[in-house]
């Protein structure tokens, strides 16, 4: 949803007598403007262009981004906390270790030397722990605190890897060059999105400088690299569900997929022509893909099928995690952060009225009245949702309809909260973030 998460909360009434309600018995009808997809703006605090994600589990994670930006949220991204890394840089990608360690990769505002950060305190402190010279860093991946690898280009804009074994203290350089194996001449380019769906197998999607674009494999953890798809638009991004299954997106909206670890390859259209610049997948099935003018992409049967999902929004977005079938985060420019616990498509599994507690299709005084007498171990709410997931309270049984307040449970501070929308001293009911009402509702 676009609109309830970020609404100020008014002063909520004491209400001190059940005798006090039966003055609210006025049908008040209200409306409410509902999101027409299953995406939920989040604010970030900030208008910088956020380029990369990492998220820990389903509500902790860093976002990081121009200017010198890392937020990190515990609470699924509902708030950041701000962190700075020293040098201040242009940060690209970060690649979150454990709960302390992490490293993110980026460029000197004033050089544009190449730099790897790095926390060892869970973010409190972020330092420098190498910086190159002409040069240009795209992705990190760390397989644990001392092992890790990144893709980049040489100052010659050849393909570079940087491999280190000891936390970056020391660094292993290889080039190697795009094959283009129809006609066996080889190209420069960028080697943009990589990853890693175990520690030996790697893929890496890149763009040649002519405008095409390749796929390069790697089967010893990243030592040497083959060229294995050639394409004629430029790859951004690369999923792998599985070792055996890769997705690369790109320019003109090109999802590309392979089952047989990237020796034969599959062009699915993506419902969009827009360029895709990443994606994402759960498993082999389900996952997003996102790009240009706000475009979002899902599919749920392997890329079979792939449809336009609302995002809210028209801006570029940069980076997504599928973290659950449900559950996953957008970032792009201008600060933008996208929540969805419906896997991006329409919420559909509760259909309700918000303030609806006794069922009859409308919000009024009426539900007030109702909602005490549950409360006083009358009749339950029509409507239960069953525990929201989430960091929400696992209110069990969770009744939708008498949660006002957005609290995700149902208890007598929604009561307080309803009665005092009835007096026009709150501007709108709230529901759980976790159980929105369907579309139109």
């Amino acid at each position: 949803m676009k609109n309830s998460a970020n609404h100020a909360r008014a002063i909520c009434i004491h209400v001190r007598r059940t005798a006090s309600l039966m003055t609210m018995m006025t049908i008040i009808p209200f409306l409410i403007s509902f999101a027409q997809g299953g995406w939920q703006l989040r604010s970030s605090g900030t208008i910088q262009n956020l380029l990369s994600l990492d998220f820990r589990d389903l509500v902790t994670g860093v976002v990081v981004g121009d200017s010198n930006v890392i937020l990190s949220t515990t609470d699924s991204g509902r708030t950041w906390a701000v962190q700075t890394s020293e040098p201040s840089l242009c940060l690209k990608d970060i690649d979150l270790i454990d709960s302390l360690n992490a490293c993110a990769i980026g460029h000197n505002y004033i050089q544009a030397f190449p730099t790897i950060v790095s926390t060892v305190n869970g973010g409190q402190n972020w330092n420098m722990v190498l910086q190159d010279t002409m040069a240009g860093y795209f992705s990190i991946r760390m397989f644990s605190v001392n092992r890790g690898i990144i893709s980049a280009r040489t100052g010659f804009y050849s393909p570079w890897i940087l491999r280190t074994r000891d936390g970056w203290q020391t660094v292993e350089r290889n080039t190697f060059s795009f094959y283009h194996y129809d006609d066996g001449h080889t190209d420069e380019g960028r080697p943009f999105d990589m990853e890693f769906p175990d520690t030996s197998i790697g893929f890496i999607a890149g763009g040649i400088w002519d405008g095409d674009g390749a796929v390069v494999r790697s089967t010893d953890g990243g030592v040497s690299w083959a060229t294995i798809f050639w394409c004629d638009y430029i790859l951004w991004g690369a999923a792998c569900p599985s070792i055996d299954t890769v997705f690369v997106v790109g320019v003109s909206g090109m999802i590309y997929r392979s089952t047989d670890m990237g020796d034969t390859w599959v062009n699915q259209r993506s419902a969009t022509l827009d360029t895709l610049y990443a994606v994402s997948f759960f498993d082999n099935m389900t996952g997003l893909a996102v790009g240009q003018g706000g475009t979002i992409v899902g599919t749920t049967d392997g890329g079979q099928n792939w449809n336009l999902q609302e995002s809210g929004t028209s801006v570029t977005l940069r980076g997504v995690e599928m973290l659950s079938p449900d559950v996953a985060y957008v970032v792009g420019n201008s600060g933008t952060v996208l929540y969805t616990n419906t896997g991006g498509w329409p919420p559909t599994g509760c259909d309700y009225v918000a303030g609806d507690i006794n069922g009859d299709g409308s919000a009024n005084g009426i539900d007030v009245v109702y909602g005490v007498s549950y409360l006083k171990g009358g009749g339950a709410p029509r409507v239960d949702c069953g525990a929201p997931v989430g960091p929400c309270p696992q209110a069990s049984p969770f009744y939708a309809a008498g949660d006002v307040n957005g609290g995700c449970s149902f208890n007598g501070v929604d009561i307080t909260y309803f009665v005092a929308y009835l007096k026009g001293l709150q501007p709108m009911i709230q529901w759980c973030e976790d159980c929105p009402p369907v579309q139109g509702r």
